[in-house]
């Protein structure tokens, strides 16, 4: 199971939307394999290292993402931050922030939506996690960064799709996409994980 499930096909799913999961989907399952995000979350040192490295993946991309989404008001951009939950989590678990210095930079409207797709996605990916950890004995204090949306997160992921469908270039947010894609495992691999 994954930290980031934008592959997952939901109803009305727009030709964009398809190119980039086909376009991510190596990326997407080799992320997977290097991350052991639920097994990592049952341990307190695990969890750590699990919310730090989201938290360096979301405050490493949503500043560069802001530049070109923030006036979009489909997206309501500034309601997707998870910065600040994270940061709350990282206290609850006893984290520290890692530094960001090596986030991909968005060069226009079409890659910070690709950026933002792997940031949704993991939104979903979220309640799957969730539903692992509790089923596995363990809480979930530190991790409200995992539902950002509540019962919202149909409604939210299904907004931000008919975003990326009006788009006519889909060539930048591919490349947005794989940019964080590979972020997000430098991020989140248990060898990169600092506590």
């Amino acid at each position: 199971m994954s930290p980031i499930r934008p592959n997952d096909k939901p109803a009305g799913d727009s030709g964009a939307h398809r190119r980039l999961r086909e376009a991510t989907q190596s990326q997407h399952e080799a992320l997977e394999r290097r991350t052991d995000v639920i097994g990592r979350l049952l341990t307190p040192r695990g969890r750590r290292e699990v919310v730090a490295g989201f938290h360096r993946l979301h405050a490493g991309l949503e500043d560069g993402i802001a530049v070109w989404l923030a006036g979009d008001h489909a997206l309501d951009f500034d309601a997707r931050r998870r910065t600040v939950l994270l940061e709350a989590d990282l206290g609850v678990v006893g984290g520290r922030a890692q530094a960001v210095s090596d986030a991909p930079i968005a060069n226009g409207r079409g890659e910070a939506l690709g950026q933002l797709y792997v940031l949704e996605g993991s939104a979903l990916g979220g309640k799957v996690i969730r539903k692992a950890v509790l089923q596995q004995g363990g809480d979930l204090a530190g991790l409200s960064f995992l539902d950002p949306y509540g019962d919202a997160l149909a409604v939210r992921w299904r907004a931000f799709l008919a975003v990326v469908g009006r788009e006519a270039d889909i060539d930048p947010m591919v490349a947005g996409a794989r940019a964080a894609f590979a972020y997000a495992e430098s991020c989140l691999a248990q060898e990169a994980a600092v506590v």
